[in-house]
């Protein structure tokens, strides 16, 4: 039987506010906890299957879903996390309506 744990102290399940305006921008350090289940999970994979870049790509992704579940987000992988340049369809739009296509491609939009 599988079992799912939900922790409702993460950011997304807090009643404050659903404005994207109050999320997060800039540089997003991925929370401790996520750090150290990573860490974990990478000593029980054979090294070939769990490198460093796919450790990075863990850690972005459970990052931006303890953040910004509900809502897309345009970022890009930075060391020591991501950056985050818009939230929110609105925010997104805005931001990318004064950017040339090349500076476009630097971003990733996901919805979360």
């Amino acid at each position: 039987m599988v079992q799912t744990f939900t922790d409702l102290s993460e950011p997304r399940f807090q009643p404050q506010s659903n404005d994207p305006k109050d999320f997060p921008h800039g540089l997003v350090k991925p929370p401790e906890h996520i750090v150290a289940q990573v860490a974990a999970e990478r000593t029980q994979v054979l090294p070939e299957f769990f490198n460093d870049t796919y450790a990075k790509i863990l850690l972005d992704d459970r990052t931006l879903r303890f953040f910004y579940q509900g809502f897309n987000v345009a970022y890009r992988s930075v060391p020591g996390g991501i950056e985050v340049v818009a939230v929110g369809d609105d925010e997104i739009e805005a931001v990318f309506r004064d950017m040339s296509q090349e500076e476009m491609l630097r971003f990733t939009v996901v919805g979360q």
